[in-house]
């Protein structure tokens, strides 16, 4: 691995390429780790929702406990998300733009395949997977609104009323918080982040040159 292309960060001595891929290696574990995590917690979330939901049809407010499983694993898995989009900007901007043989990351960002993956892929497990919390919140509402209806017949109580008033707003609240949750594409926030590390490794590149300046003076007097 020779050259200034094939560096990451400047280098006192031969180990430091070897250290760089692994802890490129490292970084890649940590993608693996989050998205493994969100497999399990998509899972989990959708285990213990249908239990919950069986469970309303004898018990109404189960319905609500269900919208608030849904709101607190959807916030897992947006932390996730935001975690692998993290470390994949940090692998783009740190490894990959200065290396001419790694370049999953990147390729991962490119318009083109990006373009070409949201006009093949898009079927009916892609919604699913984009705003299933919403999807469930929605059969959540529903199946309040048609209990409280079957147990109310003559007039709604202002217990049910309450109930369905609380289920509407932790909908909204389901159905914000599955908005943000950030997908593969060029949104803001992951131009933010490209940006905010961009900024992060000019200072420090910064800081390293002047570091050396500062030594190759002392050494000078």
């Amino acid at each position: 691995m020779e050259g200034e292309n094939n560096k990451c960060v400047p280098q006192d001595d031969a180990s430091e390429p070897e250290e760089n891929i692994a802890e490129y290696s490292a970084l890649r574990d940590s993608i693996i780790q989050c998205e493994n995590s969100i497999k399990n917690e998509t899972l989990y979330m959708y285990v213990i929702y249908f239990a919950l939901i069986v469970l309303g049809f004898e018990h109404s407010w189960m319905f609500l406990v269900s919208f608030v499983v849904l709101i607190i694993f959807q916030t897992h898995i947006n932390e996730d998300r935001i975690a692998i989009e993290k470390v994949s900007a940090f692998i783009r901007i740190f490894f990959e733009q200065q290396r001419e043989d790694i370049h999953w990351e990147t390729f991962n960002k490119d318009l083109h395949g990006m373009q070409f993956y949201n006009n093949h892929i898009r079927n009916l497990g892609w919604y699913i997977n984009k705003a299933g919390s919403t999807f469930l919140a929605a059969i959540s509402l529903i199946a309040l609104i048609i209990t409280i209806l079957q147990t109310d017949q003559d007039q709604i109580t202002a217990f049910s009323a309450i109930q369905l008033m609380v289920g509407f707003i932790l909908f909204l609240v389901v159905g914000y918080i599955n908005s943000k949750l950030y997908t593969n594409s060029k949104t803001f926030i992951i131009a933010s982040i490209d940006n905010g590390l961009k900024d992060f490794k000019k200072r420090e590149k910064e800081k390293y040159v002047s570091k050396k300046k500062g030594e190759s003076y002392a050494d000078q007097d």
